[in-house]
């Protein structure tokens, strides 16, 4: 059921669906979250992105993994929020997940967005990088 709501872009079907689940007692594993996720990145749901990154690994344990980090990471850079995607990327780089060419492509289009603030951003993505 996620996987349809997620190829017809429903977020607000995926979040019922994430809701049935916890009303059902039904623990949402990666895959759940991971797609939930995706529907965040492609709507441009930064909060909803960082609310269920932080649920996933506070109520239900889990980690995240190269796919998690990459949506959650979109959707804050599509609503210029690269403060909040760097921290992400402090995160994904301190778990040890390698980045994807897609996380790289989020995170330099909002390095340029950015324009002048992001002088500071982009010299500590690089320092990361290192």
């Amino acid at each position: 059921a996620i996987q349809a709501c997620e190829a017809s872009a429903d977020f607000g079907g995926g979040v019922a669906l994430l809701q049935q689940m916890k009303d059902q007692s039904l623990a949402p594993d990666i895959h759940i979250y991971n797609a939930l996720l995706g529907l965040c990145a492609s709507g441009a749901h930064f909060e909803w992105a960082l609310a269920l990154h932080r649920e996933m690994k506070e109520q239900y344990s889990l980690q995240p993994d190269v796919s998690t980090y990459r949506s959650v990471i979109q959707a804050c850079c599509q609503k210029d929020q690269w403060q909040w995607a760097l921290n992400i990327y402090q995160e994904m780089y301190n778990a040890q997940v390698q980045p994807c060419l897609a996380t790289y492509d989020a995170l330099i289009s909002a390095c340029q967005r950015a324009g002048a603030e992001a002088a500071e951003w982009e010299q500590r993505f690089v320092a990361l990088r290192q």
